[in-house]
């Protein structure tokens, strides 16, 4: 346990168990988001759906994978930010 210039304690030991979990997260999260990419190579293919209807759905999974990837780079932020605050209590 460290203490910060305000007087709070910082638990360096769950700070650190905390960003080993967020990387096993980040890591899941990436093989998720190369399996859906994946799926929507396949599901999209013009021999087996063409239309409005794939468009649109086209659309909507283009969305979804922006927020999935908006989330992944939070992470990956928060993430590092975290090992930053670890190594400057740590010294």
């Amino acid at each position: 346990m460290a203490t910060n210039g305000n007087g709070y304690k910082v638990m360096l030991g769950e700070a650190s168990t905390a960003a080993s979990e967020l990387e096993t997260i980040l890591e899941d999260l990436q093989g998720q988001i190369q399996d859906m990419t994946k799926c929507r190579e396949e599901f999209l293919n013009d021999s087996l759906w063409y239309g409005p209807k794939k468009t649109e759905f086209n659309a909507k999974f283009e969305n979804y994978m922006d927020f999935v990837n908006k989330l992944q780079g939070n992470g990956r932020e928060y993430k590092t930010a975290l090992e930053g605050m670890i190594r400057d209590y740590q010294e």
